[in-house]
């Protein structure tokens, strides 16, 4: 009996596709009958979301010598051979973790640890008995006597052992073998060898996974992506010809200027050469953030000269140099970033250029977060105003894109075979601190800018080391399992202080029936608001007061803004303030406007007072100086 694989809660945000032609050697999505024998797949026992992608370069070298390193020389190389296609499928984690799978088989997890700085590979039943097969390390020889037992679901325990190999530490991956060499059980070491050898009574090992004793089928090798390609050109075809028509369809339905939206990476690719051949050209928009991979701009230049394609581009220059002095390093759940870099130039160079809605072709896929499952293949973009977002690969998973660009004869991005598993920016904090690593390595200058500004907040936040050694900077809430690992370290971290000392807050004390004051975490220039406050027809009287004909009258005290008579509600005059004092020149807020009113001028944001109407539509902007 094998235990049940669990899968901790992972989603399911979509249709797990993956399938194997054992015939072959080769995957085969969707469960169409395999293209080159016809044979009928079985399914491939994936973690949800089950969006498995090729690894091949510097990826598959790094993993082969995590395996070396635990279970021997060679080994690696044994397990995932030249000739096999190797996949890879990214499970939900804190940090980057891999289901490895060969031959239609998940064989382990490969799995980073923040506070080692090291990977890890933890065989899977299958893995460990193909680590047998292989004579690799890390092998218990058990009593035959102990086998139902195991097998029932106890723990293995010391007197069950009649051998193990010497290499076995404390935590390590090991797996059970009987005497004919069958491999019925994987788990976790509680011992050494040494403390295995020398008591006599106690748990050895910590079972995960078992089942009854057999040895592993290796199958043929000699296959390659493009016979993975000959194997579901049925399926290519079909999710092609599916997307296409979306496409065509869509671009009927609004009868608007079109762009492809081309960050890079492998799924905007897709989209590109769908585009291309749905409506004839794709003009490319790329929106250069000032932050993006040097390799990533070249590669975008390469396509725009290749297929000859009309080239939209933002520039967001030193932007979000500037705006990290004032909000701190952008986290996971404090992506200032975006707005600044990205979302605020496309809305300014769409608005310019069109001067109309513009349906924006998108890379997007279900498969990459569960927000991005539950939106709709077309949208309206919160943040772009001017952006109808369509999502033409919406269901496909990344296998499906890489075998796909594969077939048209396209080029990814050279970064993949570098080993970076997704193209973004370079220093986005929804990388893993592994990929961090890994910059340090191919990109030291980058990697060194970077953390220069991170050591810098860490002073003025007064935070410990370890707030950049385990990556914790990328979280303003950082996870409980991260808080947990600090406090048995005796490491305390004041969350509080970053976000008091990054950005713009306000709060408000009620003064009086009439009377409010607005309490800054900055002081508050009046030469800087006053335009702002023109919004609310205010005129300045003095240095530092303002008042209208309605009564309303605003006194500035350094980091305090008094307000008396308020004829609008008082949040709209503190978020308005805010606004002003973080601008970032983004221009975010200025498509919020319906009459116009709105330019960014000296990159600030700039109230055309003559136009403005006081409709406080622009309070609905997404600013990121709102972000918590």
């Amino acid at each position: 009996m094998k235990k049940k694989k669990m899968f901790s809660g992972a989603p399911f945000l979509g249709k797990i596709k993956l399938h194997w032609c054992d015939v072959c050697n080769l995957p085969i999505l969707d469960n169409f009958k395999c293209d080159i024998c016809g044979n009928e797949p079985r399914k491939v026992d994936l973690t949800p979301p089950g969006d498995p992608f090729p690894i091949q370069g510097e990826f598959l070298k790094k993993v082969r010598n995590v395996i070396d390193e635990l279970y021997g020389t060679n080994i690696g190389l044994k397990l995932l051979p030249d000739d096999k296609i190797i996949l890879a499928n990214k499970s939900p984690s804190q940090e980057g973790m891999y289901e490895i799978i060969v031959d239609g088989y998940v064989i382990g997890k490969l799995k980073y640890n923040i506070y080692t700085k090291k990977n890890y590979f933890s065989p899977t039943l299958e893995g460990a008995r193909r680590l047998s097969f292989f004579k690799a390390k890390k092998w218990i020889l058990c009593a035959d006597d102990v086998i139902p037992y195991i097998l029932n679901g106890a723990s293995l325990l010391i007197p069950g052992i009649l051998d193990l190999d010497p290499s076995i530490k404390k935590d390590d991956d090991v797996y059970l073998i009987n005497n004919n060499g069958g491999c019925f059980a994987v788990g976790r070491a509680r011992l050494s060898y040494d403390e295995i050898r020398e008591f006599s009574r106690g748990v050895a090992v910590k079972i995960r996974e078992y089942a009854s004793p057999k040895k592993c089928k290796i199958l043929a090798g000699g296959r390659t992506l493009s016979d993975a390609i000959q194997a579901n050109l049925h399926y290519i075809e079909d999710i092609e010809n599916k997307a296409i028509n979306f496409i065509q369809k869509t671009k009927n339905k609004f009868n608007l200027p079109h762009v492809v939206a081309f960050s890079g990476g492998k799924d905007s690719l897709a989209t590109f050469l769908l585009v291309r051949k749905a409506l004839g050209r794709a003009p490319i928009l790329f929106l250069n953030t000032g932050i993006e991979f040097p390799e990533t701009l070249e590669y975008v230049k390469q396509i725009h000269e290749k297929y000859n394609e009309d080239l939209i581009m933002t520039d967001a220059n030193k932007s979000f140099w500037n705006a990290v002095k004032l909000f701190g390093p952008p986290a996971r759940d404090y992506r200032w970033c975006c707005k600044v870099v990205k979302f605020g130039p496309a809305s300014l160079k769409l608005r310019a250029l069109f001067n109309t809605k513009v349906l924006t072709f998108v890379g997007q896929r279900r498969y990459e977060s569960f927000k991005r499952s539950k939106e709709s293949k077309i949208s309206q973009n919160i943040w772009v105003r001017e952006q109808i977002s369509v999502s033409p690969i919406k269901d496909w998973t990344a296998l499906d894109v890489f075998l796909y660009s594969m077939r048209e004869g396209a080029e990814l991005n050279p970064l993949y075979s570098q080993g970076f598993p997704r193209i973004g920016c370079w220093l986005c904090p929804a990388s893993s601190l592994e990929e961090f690593e890994f910059l340090r390595i191919t990109h030291p200058a980058l990697y060194e800018k970077w953390f220069s500004i991170l050591k810098h907040w860490k002073d003025v936040l007064n935070y410990p080391d370890e707030w950049i050694e385990f990556g914790i900077w990328r979280w303003r809430h950082a996870p409980g399992s991260v808080l947990a690992e600090l406090k048995k370290r005796n490491i305390s971290l004041d969350e509080a202080q970053r976000i008091e000392l990054t950005g713009i807050h306000f709060s408000i004390v009620n003064q009086g029936e009439t009377t409010y004051e607005i309490h800054y975490n900055r002081k508050v220039d009046p030469y800087i608001i006053n335009n702002i406050l023109s919004i609310f027809n205010l005129e300045q009287k003095s240095q530092n007061t303002f008042s209208n004909n309605s009564g309303m009258t605003i006194e500035i005290f350094d980091n305090i803004v008094k307000v008396s008579f308020p004829n609008v509600d008082i949040k709209y005059i503190a978020r308005a303030i805010q606004r002003k004092l973080g601008c970032q020149g983004c221009g975010v807020c200025v498509s919020s406007c319906p009459f116009n009113a709105l330019e960014i001028v000296n990159n600030k944001i700039h109230v055309k007072s003559e136009l403005c109407t006081g409709c406080l539509e622009c309070d609905n902007s997404p600013c990121p100086t709102y972000l918590k």
